[in-house]
């Protein structure tokens, strides 16, 4: 953790992404993005990105299909984004559809949203020829499938409903691109049309527009630095990876390296070597687990464990033995990596000291979806992992009526805040506070500026006696037990309905239970109640929980791995 300040970093302000994208161009010529295709590296430079970009835009102009909503269905790749950044460029509004939602949360996307064109990739082909006669609006369906492109010479049919891809690219490299250069793209126009997939309310869709984006990557980027190269693992659909990820590494003229799957992370990190990450605490949990399960197999836990103190003390007195001592780490992580980025949930704090221990820090970032998303983010060289970070600064942001603790709900007012939600006036009224936007979260300020977050506004708990509990906090506790995998805290009533004390659902690590030679419920019952109680030992009386739920089985999730608290059965 670092407590010193220092200045902004030199950034610039862009009026549409299509700015942003021209100005990166005209920087040293460089590779943009690489990606694995079959068994080879594929590598496409900073000119062939636009070229391709400006092509399918062209054909989108010419055609008249840049109008109106226009939606993404299709797993992480290359295609993915050129299609986005094309989409960006005109005059469409995108839809990024959540690939993981269930057939008819997506069906309810892809029809609420109005979505007159939509892109999907090969995996999704069944699904959009089963379901196409639901899709009244639509006008186009364009598949992502690696057809052989129209030959020279022969027609392009723009009327058949169904279209390739690499056919409107084929027409684009022949069409006149006098309409698109001449598209005018202002700071109002409505450029994302994002789902939210809350853990208990009905997803809405957030409306960004062109403004929201390009001021939130001024912001961002004005306080956290991105250089050299990322392994882009988080799904496209999410604003954090859409936004963040790709426009912010664009912006940053980085190299994005784009991952496959879940599976490919460990060999992308080895074959990539990247200097960044952008990952959820979910992932950094993972990552966590297996440097100590290897550390345990090669018999080097001890050492790891004694070695993080020293190394600690050292660094206070300027000597920095980590990437040298905790050398295997860094290698699991291709051995080049810098910082490791972390967002969309809070970040169990003895996981983010640890990273930070070893010499890989986490910056970790505040945001929402309505802000595009981001509100807050720590800085390269003035972080604290138990810390959203500091706001934006082109960012107002307030607490409402904090208590004595200083804690209240997180108001955040200025440019990257959402128009509002899709047809929904009355959720949007009520999402506002004047000008500020009421993010749902709780948190205070400290004297540095930085923002903590203490949990979400629906899931404090008032207990009888007037106290507010954040479950969250107590969550953080109790999932740094060992053997804990999953946790979630809520509140038993009385007969009155009154919250009077704390309950925890915990479902444990089979695995870590065996090794501990733990095999009855009562042992398994035993060891929970005295680890938690040994864990929450320095909080309140009112904070302690008072019963202990083993579960056999996950929490349902939503697609961004967060729990789904109001389906928990209490």
């Amino acid at each position: 953790m670092k407590y010193k300040n220092y200045p902004l970093y030199d950034n610039i302000d862009f009026e549409n992404i299509r700015h942003l994208l021209e100005y990166t161009v005209s920087l040293e010529e460089k590779t943009a993005f690489k990606y694995r295709y079959e068994k080879e590296i594929v590598k496409i430079s900073y000119n062939e990105f636009k070229n391709e970009v400006d092509t399918l835009g062209i054909a989108l102009r010419n055609l008249n299909f840049d109008l109106g909503h226009i939606a993404i269905l299709g797993e992480n790749s290359y295609r993915w984004i050129n299609i986005y950044l094309s989409l960006l460029v005109t005059r469409a509004t995108v839809v990024p559809v959540d690939r993981e939602l269930p057939e008819e949360e997506m069906l309810n996307v892809l029809i609420s949203s109005d979505s007159e064109i939509i892109f999907y990739s090969e995996v999704f082909e069944d699904f959009i020829k089963r379901n196409e006669h639901k899709f009244t609006k639509v006008r186009k369906f364009i598949s992502f499938k690696p057809w052989i492109p129209i030959e020279d010479g022969e027609e392009f049919n723009s009327d058949d409903k169904f279209l390739k891809l690499f056919d409107l690219y084929s027409y684009g490299k022949s069409a006149d691109r006098s309409l698109y250069d001449n598209i005018v793209l202002t700071r109002e126009d409505l450029k994302l049309l994002v789902y939210t997939s809350g853990t208990t309310d009905v997803a809405k869709g957030v409306m960004l527009t062109s403004g929201n984006i390009t001021s939130m990557i001024y912001g961002g980027l004005s306080l956290a630095k991105l250089e050299g190269i990322c392994l882009s693992v988080l799904p496209y659909h999410h604003t954090y990876a859409s936004v963040v990820d790709i426009l912010g590494g664009l912006k940053s003229h980085s190299t994005i390296c784009i991952n496959e799957s879940i599976r490919t992370v460990p060999i992308n990190l080895k074959e990539y070597k990247p200097n960044y990450i952008f990952l959820v605490p979910r992932y950094l949990e993972v990552f966590y687990d297996r440097i100590w399960k290897e550390a345990e197999k090669k018999g080097k836990a001890k050492l790891l464990k004694k070695m993080i103190p020293i190394s600690n003390s050292l660094l206070k007195v300027g000597i920095d033995i980590r990437k040298k001592v905790f050398k295997s780490v860094h290698d699991a992580f291709g051995g080049n990596m810098k910082i490791l980025l972390s967002g969309g949930a809070l970040l169990r704090s003895d996981i983010g000291e640890f990273f930070d221990a070893v010499g890989l820090p986490v910056v970790i970032g505040y945001g929402i979806t309505e802000c595009s998303p981001l509100v807050a983010a720590n800085r390269n060289e003035f972080y604290d992992v138990h810390s959203g970070g500091l706001a934006l600064p082109n960012v107002e942001v307030k607490i409402d009526s904090p208590s004595e603790e200083g804690i209240g709900e997180i108001l955040v007012k200025g440019p990257i805040v959402m128009k509002g939600y899709y047809k929904n006036e009355k959720a949007t009224t009520e999402a506002f506070d004047g000008e500020y936007f009421k993010t749902g979260d709780y948190g205070k300020i400290n004297k540095f500026g930085q923002i903590f977050i203490t949990g979400r506004k629906k899931n404090v708990i008032v207990l009888s006696n007037g106290k507010n509990i954040y479950p969250e906090e107590i969550e953080n506790y109790i999932a740094a037990i060992d053997a804990v995998e999953e946790v979630v805290v809520y509140s038993s009533e009385n007969a009155k309905g009154d919250e009077t004390s704390l309950i925890a659902q915990i479902f444990l690590n089979e695995e870590k239970i065996t090794a501990l030679g733990i095999k009855e419920n009562s042992e398994k019952i035993k060891f929970i109640t005295e680890a938690v109680r040994d864990a929450l030992k320095e909080l309140p009386s009112y904070k302690q929980i008072r019963k202990i739920i083993i579960r056999d089985k996950e929490f349902e999730k939503t697609t961004t791995k967060k729990i789904k608290r109001n389906v928990i059965s209490k």
